[in-house]
């Protein structure tokens, strides 16, 4: 199977709503300068981002199944190759 590559939306930004509780609360008690903790924070999501996204990219590249998720607008957001192939 081919490689599978995800693309964040653009129109979608991560913020502190968009963070799980546990990481929220860790985000909030680091004890530094709000620039440093902002700047640290920043690179918190951005591992966090690419972390999941590899995990995904991951599991959609070796699962044998057709795989494909469409967003509230019927448009599709995420497929795997064996889903192009059906």
């Amino acid at each position: 199977m081919g490689a599978v590559e995800i693309t964040p939306d653009p129109s979608r930004t991560l913020s502190a709503s968009s963070l799980s509780p546990i990481v929220a609360r860790r985000r909030d008690h680091q004890p530094c300068g709000r620039r440093a903790q902002h700047e640290a924070s920043s690179e918190h999501l951005r591992y966090r981002f690419q972390r999941t996204n590899a995990q995904l990219a991951m599991a959609l590249t070796t699962m044998p199944q057709g795989l494909c998720m469409f967003d509230g607008a019927f448009q599709l957001v995420v497929c795997n190759d064996r889903y192009r192939a059906l």
